[in-house]
């Protein structure tokens, strides 16, 4: 490119050059013949000049010619360089179109990654939120769950002494009646042979009997005076021995036996008494014996069950005694000395719940650190271990106070039955209605001793207590 520029530079000088001397030799004079030859080399001269120029021109020209040929294959090398260049290029421009799509596919490629790495990201970060929510959950769970068994374990360590001190005072009242003793005195009441209850005395009878039926209009019987036989017969039926005995009621019987034989043998010493007389007597006799047998069975079979049922108390107060004497033990984590005591002795010495409740709060801050409740540490305290039996064991002593409550109830109306079965009999030798009365009477203050007997066990306080040691529903 720059040679062609100088070629046209040198042609632009030449032509300058050229057209300056032509103008410089020519000049329009008048001409003259000697002039002519003048004007004649000058013009040789001019076309000289002219030829050295067209001369000039061509080598120019032709220079221009092989510049522009040389500026040709420049041009076409340049070109063809281009061409290379921009295949090249293209072919270059393919590659990065490709390796742009690559790289764009790529760049998709990390960009759907990078979208699933934070999803993951944040996947895990939900799951690391949902373990901590989760474990502090358990924490959570795990401490509310100590909580409540350590709450479960005072409680019950508690309630236990409130539980037993209630029962130990139902039990105790359970024989100690005011009621029972009232009405036991009314049923002694029928053993004593001056009491008119049935519209009878057994003295004045059995008397009338030996005088009407044996003496007769007699003062006399052998050697036996009638007044004092009579005051014989009187004494023995009216024998304070006799009387002393509450429930014993064998003897008025065993007084009526002895009359019996006596009257017999009366009888065989003296014609006077014959044999169908002695029997009348003796028959007469015999319905008054068998009656104070009868009351004295009846007796005799409440009694039975009085010794059962204290028996039963006995072995239960001694049993609650051992289970107190378990609880002190473990709580205070030495052996009680309670063999001398008994079982209201003991509780009022040494399980007094307001005891229990002091040692088991001093526990409570034993184990309390920094306002913290250590659960771990204080529920492995052997101290405040309650073992599941000794739940069973409340459960049975109220379960067998409250079968003895019944069972003393019910043998008290076994015994009222087996009176009155005895009583209406009676009514063959004694007046019906005073009889009735009698029965009536025993009847209310059977009642009395019903009412009496429960109010005083107080089983529903008991059952309470149980209620709340356990945490059963009613």
């Amino acid at each position: 490119m720059k040679n062609l520029y100088s070629s046209f530079l040198i042609l632009f000088v030449l032509f300058s050059s050229f057209n300056a001397y032509a103008q410089e030799s020519y000049e329009p004079e008048t001409t003259t013949e000697g002039d002519t030859s003048n004007t004649t080399v000058k013009i040789t001269q001019l076309y000289s000049k002219f030829f050295e120029f067209e001369n000039q021109n061509k080598l120019i020209t032709t220079e221009i010619k092989s510049s522009f040929t040389g500026l040709q294959g420049n041009v076409e090398q340049i070109t063809g360089t281009i061409e290379a260049i921009t295949t090249e290029m293209d072919s270059t421009l393919t590659g990065v179109k490709s390796s742009v799509n690559e790289i764009t596919g790529t760049v998709k490629s990390l960009q759907v990654m990078q979208t699933d790495v934070e999803k993951a990201i944040e996947d895990s970060k939900t799951q690391l939120e949902t373990l901590n929510d989760q474990q502090r959950e358990m924490h959570e769970a795990q401490v509310a769950q100590m909580k409540a068994e350590l709450d479960e374990r005072r409680h019950r360590v508690v309630e236990t002494a409130a539980f037993v001190k209630t029962a130990n005072v139902s039990l105790n009242t359970l024989v100690l009646s005011n009621a029972l003793t009232d009405y036991l005195n009314k049923v002694g009441d029928l053993n004593n042979p001056t009491n008119e209850d049935l519209g009878f005395s057994i003295t004045e009878k059995v008397s009338e009997m030996v005088e009407n039926d044996i003496f007769k209009d007699k003062k006399k019987l052998g050697s036996k005076k009638k007044g004092r036989f009579l005051g014989i017969v009187g004494n023995l039926i009216n024998n304070p021995l006799t009387q002393t005995l509450t429930l014993g009621m064998s003897g008025v019987v065993t007084s009526l036996t002895g009359i019996d034989q006596m009257v017999t043998n009366t009888a065989l010493e003296t014609d006077d008494v014959s044999i169908d007389e002695l029997q009348i007597f003796r028959e007469k006799l015999k319905q008054y014996v068998v009656h104070y047998q009868s009351l004295s069975h009846a007796n005799t079979q409440f009694e039975h069950k009085l010794t059962n049922i204290k028996i039963r108390i006995e072995a239960l107060q001694q049993l609650m005694k051992n289970f107190v004497n378990e609880r002190i033990n473990t709580l205070y984590n030495q052996k009680s000395s309670a063999d001398d005591l008994t079982l209201t002795q003991l509780i009022q010495k040494q399980y007094d719940i307001r005891d229990i409740e002091q040692h088991v709060e001093k526990l409570n801050v034993a184990y309390t650190q920094n306002g913290e409740l250590q659960y771990e540490e204080i529920l492995a305290d052997a101290r405040l271990n309650y073992p599941s039996y000794a739940l069973t064991q409340t459960r049975f002593v109220y379960d067998e106070l409250d079968a003895l409550t019944k069972e003393y109830i019910l043998a008290l109306k076994e015994y009222q039955t087996n009176l009155e079965t005895v009583l209406n009999k009676a009514k063959a030798f004694g007046e019906a209605s005073k009889i009735d009365q009698k029965i009536e009477v025993l009847r209310e203050q059977l009642v009395s001793v019903e009412k009496a007997l429960v109010d005083a066990v107080n089983l529903e306080d008991v059952k309470t207590q149980f209620q709340a040691l356990s945490n059963i529903e009613k």
